[in-house]
């Protein structure tokens, strides 16, 4: 007997064989995101497949003859249908990348955009800017922070450009540990 799965196709089921691989559930995945109207089906679908097997993306191209144990399938199932119904990705993996940082974020956040991006570099580059001119005490407030994104991309890319030693943001308590963890991340990868 086959491993049955949720994805439906105008009501059908689709049974999959005993052995189902990476290949077989991008493509029928892929197939059920497009039908549920989701853009890029087959990026969204290798994201979640990356993320169950925790592995980077490309990484799927070489193993696409991998079979997927029954764990990774229900989990990978719940993440499918999550995604069917619009919930934004970075919601559902948990983090999102911003200024080459990865962001945690949960549906109490809103998903930062890449306009929000430009406003961090642009931060960076005031305070850059302002470090030049002698100004060395420096102060970033982050008000309504959300997810922290700007809050942490200013703490550390102001500490890799050696802005600043420290950037004392003034921020909410939980923001403030991210960019904590978030500095002593980049620190630690730098070691």
């Amino acid at each position: 007997m086959g491993i049955e799965f949720f994805w439906a196709f105008d009501g059908a089921y689709l049974d999959y064989p005993e052995t189902v691989t990476v290949l077989e559930v991008i493509q029928r995945s892929s197939e059920y995101l497009a039908r549920k109207g989701v853009e890029s089906p087959r990026l969204q679908i290798e994201l979640m497949l990356a993320h169950v097997l925790q592995m980077p993306r490309l990484k799927l191209y070489l193993n696409f003859s991998r079979v997927l144990n029954e764990g990774d399938l229900a989990t990978l199932r719940g993440l499918v249908q999550r995604r069917a119904t619009r919930e934004p990705l970075q919601h559902i993996l948990g983090s999102t990348s911003f200024c080459g940082l990865e962001i945690a974020v949960t549906r109490d956040v809103l998903v930062p955009r890449p306009e929000t991006e430009l406003l961090a570099e642009r931060g960076w580059e005031f305070l850059q800017q302002r470090e030049a001119t002698g100004q060395l005490d420096l102060r970033a407030l982050d008000f309504g922070t959300g997810s922290g994104c700007l809050a942490i991309a200013l703490a550390v890319k102001a500490v890799k450009k050696g802005i600043a030693k420290e950037l004392e943001m003034g921020h909410w308590r939980t923001a403030a540990n991210a960019v904590r963890l978030a500095v002593a991340a980049k620190r630690k990868s730098r070691d």
